[in-house]
């Protein structure tokens, strides 16, 4: 017992002695002086700026009383997305699913479905559903 006290005395005494110990710092033995020299200077890291989606296509679509002008959207990412005009407002939806002939685009209070190539599209808005037909 009287050794574990010993060893467990002199690892604290060790341990207290190198935490107050100061680091040696690198002397020039011609000028006496601290060779560290400590640089100052602002690093900008810019990221990257997201590209803004270019316009695809642009359709038309109307049914149940309604009138949508449809701008399909897209970046350099594949990010796709919808720009909805309808009763006079703009809507911008992002892709949410996609298969071999249709998307759904929505943010989760409004929706807009195409599908059949784009011949036809559903639209909820405002609680209500709209189907539509690609006006040619």
């Amino acid at each position: 017992m009287k050794k574990i006290k010993t060893v467990a005395l002199a690892s604290t005494v060790l341990l207290a002695f190198a935490c107050n110990k100061k680091e040696a710092t690198p002397v020039d033995p011609a000028t006496n002086q601290d060779t560290i020299n400590v640089v100052e200077e602002d690093v900008v890291v810019e990221a990257p700026v997201a590209a803004e989606p270019e316009a695809i296509s642009t359709q038309t679509y109307e049914g149940d009383g309604q009138k949508v002008v449809a701008t399909y959207m897209g970046d350099d990412a594949g990010n796709m997305s919808v720009k909805l005009e309808v009763d006079g407002q703009t809507i911008v939806l992002p892709q949410t699913e996609a298969w071999a002939k249709g998307a759904i685009y929505g943010d989760g209070t409004t929706e807009f479905t195409n599908k059949g190539q784009i011949d036809q599209a559903v639209l909820v808005l405002d609680g209500k559903t709209y189907n539509m037909n690609l006006v040619k």
